[in-house]
């Protein structure tokens, strides 16, 4: 157990950069300064004063605190504990169910490997140890009674909360046909999630909070081009993996069939291939499925043997840890990826002061809500679920083609920053009344060369840039 959760804590602990990330502690900023939470967009120009539901406000809370207390070595410690929690619950849980050594290994390694890229630093984590949490209960190892708190953390944190009665309530279903008589012990459990997430209803935003989720499924179109919540291809190794534990958990089941694990199994995957976002929750399913009936033919290993194997796991368990603590002190927050400094040129040219706009794409709004907070008068975030469909539809036509001229027209941009290559840019540089600057040259302080930035900054041709603008040669 101690072995997974070293690796779980070093996969939680890596530096902040995650752009999702950046607008959940920019709120946490500010419902501690303000003491509330925010109730209408406080970001953008393009959705100010529209109604917003902060559904991961605690989460928001607790990073701004952290940072307010250990600044961002503390929210790197604490996603590395919850992802922690989340490697051990899971490896106590298969553990349980198979009793062998390197089945339950290769089985909690596997999601590990998906969680190494999916288990992102964002609210998201809250969501994946409560849902093993309840795993963990199903299987009788917590009692049903902390799902109240586990439950209420998990409402206010992650609209994810309703995964929780999925889960409990296709296990359900399975053990009636495994049985054919009502699963009374499984019912009772669901009935504590249902109380927990009632409790949960209890927070500064009120019951509304319970209503997010159906309010999220709602706004499918608004979705629609977001990669988390396209379908699922075999493409790349987190796909790869995930199409390797569907073909063991299908092993598992050719000698015997139990329902109880093929129920959940069956609807956690067909919602993973509708959506890549669920491979993270399917994957924890299929591999607990898979468990009790996977077995290897020769060179077992009892966990209740003791050897040099449990030793030398114990070991690799103390140095994981210590090597994930020590690089935890690193630089807490990265910004590989985001146009810092062409944003400090159009800082220098007075364009952040609440009344200029500037078109961009949606990780700089992100940044520019932790750099500016309710200064930032963004275009656009990843808050697809929170937008008016008329600003996504005209972001789509930026990243993707068609009417630039009516989206210019639109919000009539005193600046764009855009990635360089594509139609937009070309579009701009033919355009008379525009003007595009070719890309800085931003030195990499690891190799201490300088390199050709990925972003350019176009300006109207009447306007008078500064000079880190000009300095990029039109």
């Amino acid at each position: 157990m101690f072995f997974l959760a070293a690796v779980g804590f070093l996969i939680g602990r890596r530096a902040l950069g995650d752009n999702s990330f950046f607008t959940h502690f920019a709120t946490g900023r500010l419902i501690l300064e303000s003491g509330s939470v925010p109730s209408t967009d406080p970001y953008s120009f393009t959705a100010q004063g529209e109604p917003w539901v902060v559904q991961s406000w605690l989460a928001s809370v607790i990073y701004a605190g952290l940072d307010s207390l250990t600044g961002g070595f503390g929210i790197r410690l604490f996603n590395g504990l919850l992802t922690a929690a989340t490697a051990a619950v899971l490896w106590k849980v298969i553990s349980k169910r198979n009793g062998t050594l390197f089945i339950s290994l290769g089985l909690s390694g596997t999601v590990l490997v998906i969680g190494a890229t999916m288990w992102s630093a964002r609210p998201l984590l809250f969501g994946l140890l409560g849902f093993v949490l309840v795993l963990a209960v199903l299987d009788g190892l917590i009692k049903p009674v902390w799902l109240l708190p586990v439950m209420w953390v998990w409402v206010n944190s992650h609209g994810s909360f309703p995964l929780a009665g999925v889960l409990v309530g296709t296990v359900g279903v399975g053990e009636w046909l495994d049985r054919r008589e009502f699963p009374v012990d499984t019912a009772r459990i669901l009935g504590w999630v249902t109380a927990g997430t009632l409790l949960g209803g209890i927070n500064p935003l009120g019951p509304r909070l319970l209503w997010f989720p159906v309010q999220l499924l709602r706004r499918g179109e608004a979705l629609d081009n977001v990669v988390e919540w396209r379908p699922f291809q075999l493409q790349g190794l987190n796909a790869w993996v995930f199409a390797g534990l569907i073909v063991a958990f299908i092993v598992s089941i050719v000698h015997r069939v139990e329902w109880r694990s093929v129920v959940p199994a069956l609807v956690f995957t067909l919602a993973a291939l509708l959506a890549v976002r669920n491979i993270a929750v399917a994957s924890v399913v299929l591999a607990a499925g898979a468990a009790p009936n996977l077995h290897m033919g020769f060179g077992q290993l009892r966990l209740s043997d003791r050897g040099m194997m449990p030793r030398l796991l114990g070991a690799s368990s103390f140095c994981f840890g210590l090597l994930a603590i020590v690089s935890t002190f690193s630089a807490p927050i990265v910004l590989d990826g985001y146009p810092v400094e062409e944003l400090k040129a159009l800082e220098a040219d007075g364009l952040f002061d609440g009344e200029h706009r500037i078109i961009h794409t949606e990780i700089v709004g992100n940044y520019l809500g932790l750099w500016k907070g309710t200064d930032a008068n963004v275009f656009v975030d990843d808050r697809f679920d929170f937008y008016p469909q008329q600003v996504l539809d005209d972001f789509d036509v930026m990243l993707y083609g068609g009417d630039y001229e009516a989206v210019i027209d639109r919000y009539e941009p005193d600046a764009i920053l855009w990635k360089t290559g594509g139609g937009f840019e070309a579009w701009l540089m033919a355009r008379p009344e525009w003007v595009v600057y070719e890309p800085m040259e931003i030195l990499n302080e690891d190799t201490n060369e300088t390199e050709t930035s990925d972003w350019f900054i176009a300006r109207p041709s009447t306007s008078t840039p500064s000079p880190e603008v000009l300095a990029s040669n039109p």
